[in-house]
């Protein structure tokens, strides 16, 4: 009886470990409230720190900012991209893009990522499907 009771408690205790891990693996993808959407810098006429407009983070840590300022002869955005990686913990991101390192803060669950003084908020929502924007970015 010792010996039925004892395999009972160790195929609970394997089972309850298994379970555990399946948790922490969903959960680890679900800490990343940023990937795939695209972020407008706050105050896109008065950047101190950043060369880019916009910014996209991709699931597999990398990220693309997007400088839309300057126009072609057609009067259309002349995209000029900037690649890098991002790390995060928590609710902290480092992101390492244009030869800069900047830490920075995530809020509102992913709705605001500030850097410093310097902030990007999510404007996916507000990014058409036919907006010219879209093509900058690697898709």
């Amino acid at each position: 009886m010792k010996r039925f009771l004892c395999l009972i408690m160790l195929f609970a205790m394997m089972f309850s470990l298994t379970a555990c891990g399946d948790n922490n693996e969903q959960s680890e993808e679900e800490t990343n409230p940023l990937t795939e959407k695209i972020y407008m810098h706050n105050d896109t006429s008065h950047r101190e720190e950043f060369d880019f407009s916009y910014i996209k983070f991709y699931d597999d840590n990398t990220c693309q900012g997007v400088n839309g300022d300057k126009l072609n002869q057609k009067n259309e955005p002349q995209y000029v991209s900037y690649y890098g990686t991002y790390e995060i913990k928590g609710n902290s991101i480092t992101m390492d893009i244009g030869n800069e390192s900047f830490s920075g803060v995530i809020k509102e669950d992913g709705h605001r990522v500030n850097f410093g003084k310097e902030g990007f908020v999510d404007w996916t929502e507000h990014i058409g499907e036919t907006d010219s924007l879209l093509s900058a970015f690697d898709q």
